[in-house]
């Protein structure tokens, strides 16, 4: 979609409004240019990878688990 519309917002702003409601949940910001989730967050370490076959997405203050292809990808 659109660069600058908000996408993002909205979809962090869900995120922990269904969280505080209960639900489990997750983000994953797939924006390889432009990605904005993990600084919206607060987030800025990797994830980790316990069995060196799957990751661990860092969380947020807020426990969200927050994964972003800057997160992985060098910079």
């Amino acid at each position: 979609g659109k660069g600058g519309v908000g996408k993002s917002l909205v979809a962090g702003l869900l995120a922990v409004g269904l969280k505080r409601r209960g639900f489990r949940v997750g983000v994953l910001d797939g924006d390889i240019t432009g990605p904005s989730i993990p600084r919206m967050f607060g987030v800025k370490e990797k994830p980790m990878s316990p069995d060196q076959k799957n990751l661990l997405p860092p969380k947020s203050r807020g426990g969200i688990p927050i994964m972003s292809m800057n997160l992985i990808l060098p910079s």
